[in-house]
């Protein structure tokens, strides 16, 4: 469907591809004209005829048109209409020499004869009339008759020879891009000049420059030359001029429209550029910095547009300065975190230092609406090694054990069994002294100590490890000592690791024959030894660990 007035022309392209199936070169003949070059013997090609019918009204476009095999040409189909009517019609294209090579395609004209939009607004006593989409508060809109109704993009009918009607070959196909149509009124109001301004955003930072724009133009959109200035009020009351420049140039134009704040979006819908058509409307705009931004708070610039003719107009615009604002991450590093992130919720390894450190973000375009995110801070702590797991044999019966250093015990195989630990020259129950000094103390004990594990099996025990014992660390006090092989002792005898101790009597348990075996200083501890314990006798607190290496004394004469 195509909409036009009286006098005005309708004019449709028509695009004939030929689709016969490539042939070689003929040197004794050709098809087509007699008349043709022999130098185009090999160029094959066939002549195409349009019939249009259905329409009352004068038309132009070419007969006999000629297309070469496997190429495509376009033709122009020119209707002027001389009187209002709805019409459909039909053409049809057909190869010249073979009409069974044939197909139609219709459409429909609608031609209007009203007077144009101004005029019938004119003719009513009002400035102008144009035709908008919808008209404005000011605008007395009467009705869609005064304007011409439209469809993008224009009809583009493709009509492509394909086969015969025998069905040898390709058949013809046609082609026409859907049509959107989109409703116009005719807009009638009096002429007032106009000033929009708008800043590129509504919150600045103290010391940031201002970006500002006007658009100035008459209520029927019409452009004008103006001079244009501004009056900025600061927080403190005292006041500054600024200065506008004219800015015609299309790329100037599209960056002041797209750098808008979201909530000023609708001057998108103000200004308009087409850079297919090189040109704006307006055709330009008006440009400002201010750069006097040292107070924090609110600011109130007057724009005032001045005529050749001497007509006024003016516009106020207000945005916000304040100080200048740390970051998410600023403030984590401050208060001694390794990042800061805006997230919608924090992890809950992190630190919610709420929403005022960062910046609100819009949900949807479509509304003002948006979401808050909350400032996380949080520290990075590197991955820790893998877990050693080690296993502690026990024998059935009594077993003298130590837990190889810091770390988590679990039963492993084990499922019944009783613990005694020797402190202060008695006996406790591991309940017994976890219930006097603590879980954690008595973890700490037991790894610098022996302990007695009662199994009623053959089992295991799992201690999952972070940090291993050593002999170094190991004190011996005055009388009897339950002490560890810690891992470090293997291969060492008690000579070597007894540091500044003087061991009366030592003795190993045997788990296998459930006795006491008596060991001298000259013991190596084997690689079954660590994680065991044995008992020494000392008459005075002492440390363990290797004795001093030092250099022979110097000789007395």
């Amino acid at each position: 469907v195509d909409y036009v007035t009286v006098n005005e022309k309708a004019i449709y392209r028509i695009k004939i591809t030929d689709k016969h199936p490539l042939i070689r070169c003929d040197i004794q003949g050709t098809y087509g004209s007699d008349e043709e070059d022999p130098a185009d013997r090999c160029n094959i090609y066939y002549t195409y005829d349009i019939t249009v019918s259905g329409l009352p009204y004068p038309m132009e476009y070419e007969d006999g048109i000629t297309v070469y095999q496997g190429s495509s040409k376009t033709t122009e189909l020119i209707i002027t209409p001389d009187y209002a009517g709805r019409y459909v019609y039909s053409f049809e294209v057909s190869e010249k020499n073979d009409k069974t090579i044939i197909d139609s395609d219709s459409a429909t004209l609608i031609v209007n004869g009203y007077t144009n939009c101004d005029e019938a607004c004119r003719n009513q006593g009002y400035d102008y009339g144009v035709c908008r989409s919808s008209c404005g508060v000011d605008e007395r809109n009467i009705g869609t008759r005064y304007c011409l109704q439209y469809a993008q993009p224009e009809p583009l009918m493709d009509s492509v020879v394909a086969s015969t009607a025998s069905g040898g070959g390709l058949g013809v196909t046609s082609t026409s891009e859907e049509q959107k149509s989109y409703t116009r009124y005719c807009c009638c109001g009096f002429r007032e000049l106009e000033v929009m301004a708008w800043t590129n955003k509504n919150k600045y930072e103290t010391g940031e420059s201002v970006k500002v724009y006007a658009k100035v133009s008459y209520t029927d959109e019409s452009n004008i030359d103006a001079k244009v200035y501004g009056i900025m009020e600061k927080p403190d009351g005292t006041t500054d001029d600024v200065e506008f420049r004219q800015v015609c140039a299309i790329a100037e134009i599209t960056d002041a429209i797209e750098k808008v704040y979201a909530s000023d979006a609708s001057i998108s819908t103000e200004i308009g550029c087409s850079n297919a058509e090189g040109y704006c409307n307006p055709r330009c705009i008006y440009v400002a910095s201010y750069e006097d931004t040292q107070l924090s708070g609110r600011y109130e610039l007057t724009v005032y547009a001045v005529t050749p003719e001497g007509r006024e107009a003016k516009a106020k615009l207000y945005f916000s300065v304040n100080e200048p604002q740390l970051s998410c991450d600023e403030i984590c590093g401050l208060e001694g975190y390794d990042y800061g992130i805006c997230r919608a919720s924090c992890e809950p390894d992190e630190k919610n230092m709420g929403s005022g450190y960062c910046e609100k973000e819009y949900a949807l375009a479509s509304d003002a609406t948006y979401a808050l995110k909350v400032c996380c801070c949080g520290k990075l702590t590197p991955p820790t090694p893998p877990a050693e797991k080690i296993k502690i044999q026990l024998k059935r019966g009594w077993n003298l054990i130590t837990l190889p250093g810091e770390g988590t015990l679990e039963k492993g195989s084990c499922e019944r069994m009783y613990g005694f630990v020797y402190m202060n020259s008695r006996y406790y129950t591991m309940e017994e002294l976890e219930a006097e000094i603590g879980a954690d103390e008595l973890m700490e004990y037991l790894r610098l100590h022996s302990f007695w594990i009662y199994a009623f099996e053959n089992c295991y025990l799992e201690f999952e490890l972070e940090e291993y014992s050593s002999f170094t660390e190991i004190n011996p006090v005055s009388g009897w000592n339950f002490i560890p092989v810690t891992y470090d002792m293997e291969s060492m005898t008690l000579e070597s690791v007894k540091g500044d101790c003087t061991l009366d009597k030592t003795y190993m348990w045997n788990p296998d024959k459930q006795t006491w075996e008596k060991i001298g200083l000259d013991y190596v501890f084997g690689v079954n030894d660590p994680y065991q314990g044995f008992i020494s006798y000392t008459k005075k607190d002492c440390c363990f660990g290797t004795d001093q290496l030092t250099p022979p004394p110097l000789p007395e004469d």
